[in-house]
C-alpha cells in the first residue's frame, strides 16, 4: 500500500500533474498557464529546465514502478 502511495503521490501528481502536463499547458498558451488553470497547480510558474526535466524524470520512474509492482503482483498471485 505505501508504494502505491509513493507511486501516485510522487509520480502521477508530483511528476506529471505538476511537471509534465503543466509544461504542456505553458507551451500551448504562449508561456504562461491561464488565469483559470492557475489554482490546479501547486506552483504556477515553470521552474528551470533542469528542475522540470527532474519532475518529468520523476513521472517515468513512476510508471517504471509500477509496472515492476504490477508484474510481481502477477508473480505472487500465480504461485
Amino acid at each position: 500500500m505505501l508504494t502505491l502511495w509513493i507511486v501516485v503521490a510522487f509520480g502521477f501528481v508530483g511528476g506529471f500533474w505538476n511537471h509534465a502536463f503543466k509544461v504542456v499547458v505553458v507551451a500551448l498558451h504562449d508561456g504562461a498557464v491561464p488565469a483559470e488553470l492557475v489554482g490546479l497547480f501547486m506552483s504556477p510558474e515553470i521552474g528551470s529546465v533542469a528542475f522540470e526535466s527532474l519532475g518529468i524524470l520523476t513521472f517515468a520512474a513512476s510508471l517504471i514502478a509500477a509496472d515492476d509492482g504490477y508484474r510481481f503482483a502477477r508473480v505472487v498471485s500465480d504461485t
